[in-house]
């Protein structure tokens, strides 16, 4: 079966085709574009916005020359996701459209950084060749010089590489599309549990494929090994707990329950170092609810001490100018799985009458931690 993604495609990269390219003078510049881009995700969560709102796909000139290479090739991938039906992409276009799907997505989290993509540039520039193949349909043979040929280059090396590993995942990809039919796609993908008023858990998937019989995570790594095997498996179970029994307050939670109830869930892992994909699925038999239980405490434990790492800084300094509520809000903004929690543990902190030292204040909040972790049941 040949898979026409057209329309999939269409949906995927809407935000891209639409979005506004923003060119940025200076560093706040960029980084108001990408709060602009987050506060549109989250009035689109929320359905705030009756009016249509467009992100913006920021650069910033950190190099007349390279700056120009960025600029002309995001406008030919917007002309290219908007025009072709079955367009084809380099790598280095494949990079870049990377970096415009999660500044569109995820603005604070992406995978690659711009300021990553001008080194990428670099080495691109010091052995791009116009012999490299998968370069017919781009904009490369008129940005890079056409260095000669020399195996002994390590950008060279990097290059070939790069591309060789590009075709094999592509046909991986290609041979699990040809096995199964009427495959949706979801891209960055958010998933949410409530536990309770206090603790939600949410996790962005970066790939989610679905049909009417099956879901799959797809994973996508540089290897799969022996090191990282067990890593894969623990957040395999997580994975697919989470996509088994999502809910939620945000406005996907429905959806997400017809996307997935009843069906058969698959994680599949794509690697550089396989012919084909990894396959991992959980019965029942292995799928043991207190095992489940442990794992998910765990995560959620780690999670609560990283977002609360600097709460007795931030009290500090929000104390001393009578501004708590500030506190509560901004941490309520950055931590939205996260509804009442702070509140809470602010009304406690209230009860005190001594002095909140340091050791006493991370001691509460290391009790009302466990306290709030040890309520959860599945």
């Amino acid at each position: 079966m040949k898979y026409d993604n057209k329309n999939q495609i269409k949906a995927i990269f809407n935000d891209i085709i639409k979005s506004k390219i923003k060119i940025c003078n200076n560093w706040k510049e960029y980084n108001d574009c990408l709060w602009n881009n987050k506060n549109i995700i989250n009035n689109q969560i929320l359905k705030k916005d009756k009016i249509i709102q467009y992100k913006s796909i920021p650069i910033i000139n950190l190099n007349d020359n390279y700056f120009d290479i960025i600029l002309e090739n995001i406008k030919n991938i917007k002309d290219k996701l908007e025009k072709d039906k079955y367009f084809k992409l380099c790598p280095f276009e494949r990079i870049l459209l990377l970096y415009m799907k999660d500044i569109c997505d995820i603005p604070f989290e992406c995978r690659i950084s711009i300021a990553e993509i001008y080194n990428i540039i670099n080495n691109f520039n010091n052995a791009f060749n116009d012999k490299l193949l998968g370069h017919n349909r781009c904009l490369c043979k008129n940005h890079f010089k056409n260095n000669e040929i020399n195996n002994e280059n390590n950008d060279y090396k990097y290059l070939q590489f790069f591309y060789q590993e590009m075709i094999n995942i592509s046909n991986i990809y290609k041979n699990f599309f040809c096995n199964f039919n009427n495959l949706q796609i979801l891209i960055n993908h958010n998933i949410y549990i409530n536990f309770n008023c206090d603790l939600e858990l949410k996790k962005r998937f970066p790939i989610i494929i679905f049909n009417d019989e099956y879901v799959f995570n797809i994973y996508i790594k540089p290897n799969l090994i022996e090191l990282n095997y067990y890593e894969i498996l623990n957040e395999s179970i997580i994975d697919t707990f989470l996509i088994k029994n999502c809910k939620g307050k945000n406005n996907n939670s429905e959806d997400n329950k017809l996307r997935f109830y009843n069906k058969k869930i698959k994680t599949l892992v794509f690697s550089l170092n396989l012919d084909n994909y990894f396959e991992i699925e959980w019965n029942n038999d292995d799928y043991k609810q207190n095992i489940i239980l442990d794992i998910i405490k765990d995560y959620l434990y780690n999670e609560l001490k990283f977002k609360t790492n600097n709460l007795y800084s931030n009290y500090n300094y929000y104390k001393k100018t009578n501004n708590l509520n500030n506190l509560i809000n901004d941490f309520k903004e950055k931590n939205k799985d996260l509804p009442d929690f702070i509140n809470s543990f602010f009304d406690r902190i209230d009860e005190e009458t001594d002095e909140i030292t340091k050791d006493k204040f991370n001691f509460i909040l290391e009790t009302r931690i466990k306290s709030l972790i040890n309520k959860i049941s599945i």
